[in-house]
């Protein structure tokens, strides 16, 4: 009889261990559920990402303003958890005269409690003709930032990304400019992914909880 208690008390301990870091691990993501998913058919901001990236406060091209020009764009979502983006694909897009600038911005965060921002990868394609140069800037406030160089006359798709010290919200600012004395410039794409890692400190206190009850258990199950 007292084996069977022990043995009760030692699964309910168990169970007990298990719930603290399941509630630690899937409780945030809780809270994403006050958020809306993005949806390109029907915006609504903020809204969130494969439940760990959070959308808002679009300016500039970005957010309806002017420079865009062309047909609009298609935005497909990159619904991955740990690389949560988004594509955005310009329909019929112009020849832009050179020199020209475009400039939007967008704000990232993460959903309270999860994993934060610790990389930012970015694509363009597009194409220049005449004597065109471009650039393409993309900067995370608090983070880092990433420039991506057309030469002259140069058509194709650019990818870069860049690391630093892992932050859980930024205003993401994309510029685009051409320059030269003739030619034109066309943006057809441009896609900006953001590498969610793990958070360090909740990780830490859930593994050395874990590790400072889990010893003096097994001794004192084993003694019995």
């Amino acid at each position: 009889m007292n084996r069977l208690f022990i043995g009760s008390r030692r699964w309910f301990l168990l169970a007990f261990l298990v719930a603290i870091v399941v509630c630690g691990l899937t409780g945030p993501v809780a809270l994403a559920d006050s958020v809306p998913a993005c949806n390109p058919a029907s915006p609504t901001l903020p809204c969130s990402i494969a439940g760990t990236l959070i959308l808002s406060n679009p300016t500039g091209f970005l957010g309806g303003g002017g420079g865009g020009g062309g047909g609009g764009a298609t935005v497909t979502l990159i619904n991955d958890p740990q690389n949560p983006g988004v594509l955005i694909t310009a329909n019929n897009p112009p020849a832009v005269t050179v020199p020209s600038s475009i400039t939007g911005s967008l704000d990232f965060s993460t959903v309270s409690g999860l994993p934060t921002i610790g990389d930012l990868s970015a694509c363009v394609t597009g194409s220049l003709t005449g004597n065109a140069t471009g650039t393409a800037t993309f900067s995370l406030s608090g983070g880092g930032s990433l420039v991506l160089s057309f030469p002259q006359g140069s058509s194709g798709t650019l990818c870069g990304n860049t690391n630093f010290t892992p932050v859980s919200f930024g205003t993401l600012t994309m510029t685009f400019a051409s320059s030269g004395s003739s030619g034109t410039a066309t943006l057809q794409a441009v896609s900006v992914q953001a590498s969610i890692v793990p958070e360090p400190g909740t990780l830490l206190l859930l593994s050395t909880g874990l590790i400072g009850l889990v010893g003096p258990m097994r001794k004192r199950f084993l003694r019995k």
